[in-house]
């Protein structure tokens, strides 16, 4: 007799009363106003006098060596026409997202840290490179990136043995969604896209999400699913060493994968140097 496993869903998440992660209102508030250009930068700078916190982290990045600011940032509006909308949206969605990513135990603590890291790494891949093949949405795959993921935190909430399944963190790709398949019945990619529903962000930004794992069925599909299937491979895959009192990398990628959207290995590695001189700006957030 042949069993059917039962899918794990948000549903049965809830009703198990597991914790799972909270998403801020103010980063809804953010995902938001990427939908409405006119009143874009007066809804960033209503958001963000409402946050005190939220300012000071704002300004702190905006007067970091990386933007090369000649005098110092003072206020959110000197920031925005110092640095541009889309720069200080990033900065703030980059902020609000890392609260959902607070572990709720000691044990998971690592673990959603290193989570992060990964989840803003891919985060600014896939909107450099959006910028480049898909310039109109580069934001929207920038959300993507810091979400992409986020169905590993309800797995390693609803699973005891998570953390040992995905030898916490370090296995990931294929060969962990093949596992999480066998014992959830689902993974985190579906499981993600349910909570990000759950939560009302756009389809926009869920699709992609629910996607990033799967091979590309239409033409509809096949753009989204490629620029953040390759953020999230490059963002595993980059390795930075010290040499010489100088920063160097490199990033493995197959070729099909890179190929696939029209890039070649030189790109790739200007698009990583790029790409980490961001991730340092925002990391220390």
């Amino acid at each position: 007799m042949v069993s059917t496993l039962q899918p794990l869903t948000l549903e049965e998440i809830l009703k198990r009363n597991i914790k799972i992660p909270v998403c801020p209102t103010v980063f809804l508030s953010l995902v938001e106003a990427l939908n409405n250009a006119k009143q874009q930068n007066d809804k960033l700078v209503d958001m963000l006098s409402s946050d005190a916190s939220l300012t000071a982290q704002i300004l702190k990045s905006a007067n970091s060596a990386f933007y090369g600011s000649v005098r110092t940032v003072r206020s959110v509006d000197d920031a925005i026409v110092r640095l541009g909308y889309t720069e200080i949206w990033s900065i703030a969605a980059a902020c609000k997202g890392k609260e959902m990513f607070k572990a709720t135990t000691p044990q998971m603590e690592q673990f959603f840290a290193e989570q992060w890291d990964h989840s803003l790494k891919t985060g600014i891949f896939a909107r450099t490179l959006a910028r480049r093949l898909n310039p109109r949405f580069a934001d929207l795959f920038f959300t993507a990136g810091i979400l992409h993921d986020i169905g590993k935190l309800l797995l390693a909430q609803a699973g005891k043995d998570y953390l040992e399944l995905c030898n916490k963190g370090q296995l990931f790709g294929e060969e962990l969604v093949k596992r999480e398949q066998q014992i959830y019945g689902t993974q985190h990619a579906s499981l993600g896209a349910e909570l990000l529903r759950f939560w009302k962000i756009p389809d926009l930004v869920v699709k992609p999400i629910a996607a990033h794992h799967d091979k590309p069925s239409d033409a509809s599909t096949k753009d989204s699913w490629r620029i953040l299937a390759v953020a999230d491979h490059v963002a595993h895959s980059v390795e930075s060493t010290a040499i010489d009192n100088r920063r160097t990398f490199k990033v493995s990628i197959p070729d099909q994968l890179a190929t696939s959207i029209g890039l070649t290995k030189e790109d790739f590695l200007a698009i990583t140097s790029e790409t980490l001189k961001q991730v340092a700006v925002l990391r220390a957030i």
